[in-house]
């Protein structure tokens, strides 16, 4: 599901003309490839070579498609997601989607992607809900110590 993502993303900004837009997305095809293969058990995409690959990967397409100030928000985006899917954990994945979700908002925004943006605003408000539960649940748990320790 990912993948087709991915790719209906990449079509929709080669359309609107966002080339770093079609280029990153391109390349997240390529880490969803990676990234599956990991969770197959395939012991090369486990390896630190594929993580530097992957972030050589989203700075080169960032770089052969620079486009001013918006393609940078969109590599630092890409390699904070990278780095999130590449820890695995869920709270790394959500915490880099934190860093990754503002910055594609604001391209979409600037190349007129409505999807993109509202996607990005789905993406956002998903963090946010995780974080308040976050703090819901700390603050529940802290409550039922008190109550222990009395």
């Amino acid at each position: 599901m990912q993948i087709a993502s991915n790719v209906l993303f990449t079509i929709h900004f080669g359309l609107l003309g966002a080339w770093s837009g079609f280029a990153l997305n391109a390349a997240a095809v390529v880490r969803t490839v990676m990234m599956f293969a990991r969770s197959c058990g395939k012991r090369w995409a486990g390896k630190p070579f594929a993580l530097a690959f992957m972030l050589t990967v989203c700075t080169v397409a960032g770089l052969a498609t620079y486009d001013g100030w918006k393609t940078l928000l969109i590599v630092v985006a890409m390699i904070a997601s990278t780095l999130g899917l590449w820890i695995g954990s869920s709270n790394w994945i959500r915490y880099s989607m934190f860093v990754s979700s503002p910055l594609w908002l604001i391209y979409n925004a600037i190349v007129g992607s409505i999807s993109g943006a509202v996607t990005e605003t789905f993406n956002l408000i998903s963090i946010a809900i995780f974080f308040i539960r976050m703090a819901f649940e700390r603050k529940h748990k802290k409550s039922k110590e008190e109550v222990k320790e009395k």
